[in-house]
């Protein structure tokens, strides 16, 4: 692993709900100025403070260190468990939330790129 980025004190975010085997949550994933995402954030809805939370939050947290040392999204996502013997959806929260860092980035990178470009004009 290359070492890791150092991201902007400012940073876009997209922040969206996310259900998995019935429970919700809250994500957040940060960009860097290429459009490519660098950090990851969850939140459970009905049970904060409890220990998946704080499993979950440090999955996060080794996810986005993970991102930031130059592992693609997409990668990782690929490297989690999913359901069934077919490689069907994937099988836990942060295996979610990979799939859907790689979703977002694809679909909007490039947004991202003039977002942070018309910020620095």
């Amino acid at each position: 692993m290359t070492a890791r980025q150092k991201l902007p004190p400012r940073r876009l975010q997209i922040t969206e709900p996310l259900e998995c085997h019935g429970k919700q949550y809250l994500i957040g994933i940060g960009f860097d100025v290429e459009g490519r995402a660098k950090e990851a954030f969850m939140q459970a809805l009905k049970t904060p403070g409890s220990d998946i939370e704080a499993l979950l939050q440090d999955a996060c947290i080794l996810f986005s260190k993970a991102l930031q040392a130059g592992v693609a999204a997409a990668e990782v996502a690929d490297w989690l468990s999913r359901e069934g013997i077919d490689g069907g959806a994937a099988a836990s929260p942060i295996g979610i939330i990979a799939e859907r860092t790689r979703a977002i980035e694809a679909e909007c990178g490039q947004a991202l790129r003039e977002a942070y470009a018309a910020v620095a004009r």
